[in-house]
C-alpha cells in the first residue's frame, strides 16, 4: 500500500475512511494519530473555508440539475450518459467547471526536489463556457526551469499541503512514538511543494505559521492564486510565530483577496440564499435535511471565525486538549470501515442530547455521502468509470442486503431496492429518491 492510500477524505462527502487505522479506547492509537489529523484536517477545511464551500454549493447546481432529469414522467428510461443540456454542455458543467481550477486528485507522484529549481509562476486566465457564456478561471502552474517541466497548482494541492502541515504539527507533539504512515513517506507533490516553495522564495517560516498562512488562504474563493501572490509578498523575510506575524499574514492574504478574487462575504451572499432554498425542497426529504445540517455546520464555522478568523487552526497547533476541544464542537460525522458506515467512536452516555446530535449528524452526512457517490455514477461518461461506480461502494459490510433478499440487485443497483421494497431504505437506496430514480429505470448506453 502506498502511504499516500493508508487513509482517505473525499472532498464534500464528510467521511474518515479509518480501514486502516488502528483503534483503542475507541480512538485512533497513537500511531495513526497525525495520519487521523491529516483527514481530520480536510473535514474541517470542508465546512469552515469558502473555497471548499463555494465548491459543495456548486456540486449541488448540477444535483439540482439532475433531479430534473429523473423526475419528468413515472416509467421513463434514462440512458446513460445522459444527454447534453441546451447549451451542449454536460449534466456536471458546474463540478467540471471546479474540478479544473481544483486540479487532478490522482496527481500524486514524486519530484526530486532537491534537483528542480523554481522558476515562475504561470498564471492563466482561461475563458470556460458555462450555461451558454463565458466564466473566466484561473489556472496556476509552476515552471521548473531544469528539467524544462510544470505542474498545475490548484486547490487540491494547497488543501493536501495545510492537511500535511497539520500531519507534521502532531508528529511533533508525539515525538518518539514509531508512527505507522510519516510524513516524511508521503510523496512529495502534493504534500511537501509547500515546502519547496517557501524555500524558492527564501522564504525562513517556521511550522505553525505555514500551517496558519494556508488555513488563511484556504478561506478565500482563489485560494491557490492568493497563496502564490503572498509568496511573492513574503519574498526573502524571516517568520517567526507571534502576534504580529499573525496580523501580517492575514494582511498579505487579505491584500492578494482583494486584488484577485472576490470577497468571501460577496461569495456567501449568492450560495448561501440557494442553500437554504434547496433545503426547503419538500419532495427531497433526505438530501433537504441533510442540508440544513451542512447549513448549521457553516452558520456555526462563520460565528466561530467572528471571534477569531484562526479558530479552527489553534486546534491543530495547540496542546491536545484544543484539538480535543474542536473535535467536540465539530466531529466528524462519518466513519468507513473496510465498507461499513459508522459513526463517530466517540460515546456520550450521561448526555443523550450529544449522542443524538452525533446520530443526526451521521445521518446527514451519510445521506450527503450517497447521494455524491450515486451522482459520480449517474454523471459517467465512459465504460470504464461505470464499471467502477455502478456497484455499491457499501456492499461488502452491508446488513440490509440480507433483509433484501437480492444480492444482486443490492450490488449493481441499489437504487431499485426503493421501488420493490418501500420499507427498507439503504444509505445509497436514500439517495436514488432524491435524484427520483425510484420511479425510473436506467439503461446504459455506451460502446
Amino acid at each position: 500500500m502506498n502511504s499516500h492510500q493508508f487513509a482517505s477524505y473525499k472532498s464534500g462527502t464528510f467521511s474518515i475512511d479509518v480501514s486502516n487505522f488502528e483503534f483503542e479506547d475507541e480512538f485512533v492509537a497513537k500511531s495513526d494519530i497525525p495520519a487521523f489529523v491529516h483527514e481530520y484536517c480536510h473535514y474541517i477545511q470542508d465546512i469552515t473555508t469558502i473555497s471548499s464551500i463555494f465548491g459543495f454549493s456548486l456540486w449541488m447546481r448540477d444535483v439540482v440539475a439532475l433531479t430534473h432529469v429523473f423526475s419528468k414522467g413515472e416509467n421513463k428510461k434514462i440512458t446513460i450518459p445522459l444527454s447534453r443540456d441546451s447549451y451542449g454542455e454536460t449534466i456536471n458543467k458546474h463540478r467540471k467547471f471546479y474540478n479544473l481550477y481544483c486540479g487532478d486528485p490522482d496527481d500524486v507522484f514524486d519530484l526530486n526536489l532537491t534537483e528542480l529549481k523554481y522558476e515562475r509562476t504561470i498564471s492563466d486566465l482561461k475563458d470556460i463556457s458555462l450555461d451558454g457564456q463565458n466564466r473566466k478561471l484561473m489556472i496556476n502552474k509552476i515552471q521548473f526551469s531544469n528539467p524544462d517541466k510544470q505542474i498545475h497548482f490548484g486547490l487540491i494541492a494547497l488543501q493536501e499541503i495545510h492537511a500535511f502541515y497539520a500531519q507534521c504539527l502532531a508528529e511533533q507533539r508525539l515525538e518518539g512514538t514509531e508512527f505507522n504512515i510519516k510524513t516524511e513517506s508521503l510523496p512529495s507533490f502534493p504534500y511537501k511543494i509547500g515546502d519547496f516553495l517557501f524555500s524558492e522564495f527564501n522564504i525562513s517560516i517556521d511550522l505553525i505559521s505555514k500551517y496558519v498562512l494556508v488555513e488563511l488562504c484556504l478561506d478565500t474563493v482563489q485560494a491557490p492564486s492568493v497563496f502564490l501572490q503572498v509568496l511573492e509578498q513574503l519574498r526573502d523575510k524571516t517568520i517567526h510565530f507571534s502576534k504580529e506575524t499573525l496580523e501580517l499574514l492575514r494582511r498579505s492574504v487579505i491584500e492578494s483577496d482583494s486584488s484577485i478574487s472576490w470577497s468571501k462575504e460577496d461569495a456567501l451572499k449568492q450560495i448561501i440564499p440557494d442553500l437554504k432554498q434547496w433545503s426547503k425542497d419538500s419532495s427531497r426529504k433526505y438530501l433537504s435535511q441533510a442540508l440544513k445540517w451542512y447549513l448549521d455546520k457553516i452558520q456555526l464555522g462563520l460565528n466561530m471565525k467572528k471571534i477569531s478568523d484562526t479558530i479552527f487552526t489553534s486546534g491543530f497547533y495547540g496542546d491536545w486538549n484544543a484539538l480535543a476541544a474542536l473535535q467536540k464542537i465539530m466531529p466528524p460525522p462519518v466513519y468507513l470501515d473496510n465498507g461499513i458506515m459508522k459513526k463517530n467512536y466517540s460515546r456520550f452516555p450521561d448526555n443523550t442530547d450529544l449522542e443524538d446530535e452525533f446520530e443526526k449528524s451521521f445521518e446527514a452526512a451519510s445521506t450527503i455521502w450517497s447521494h455524491r457517490i450515486l451522482y459520480d455514477l449517474l454523471v459517467s461518461e465512459t465504460v470504464d468509470s461505470i464499471n467502477k461506480k455502478c456497484k455499491c461502494p457499501l456492499f461488502e459490510g452491508c446488513t440490509i442486503k440480507k433483509v433484501v433478499g437480492d444480492e444482486y440487485t443490492c450490488a449493481t443497483a441499489p437504487w431499485e431496492i426503493m421501488k420493490n421494497n418501500k420499507n427498507i431504505v439503504c444509505q445509497y437506496g436514500m439517495a436514488s429518491h432524491s435524484f427520483g430514480l425510484w420511479q425510473n429505470s436506467i439503461e446504459i448506453e455506451i460502446e
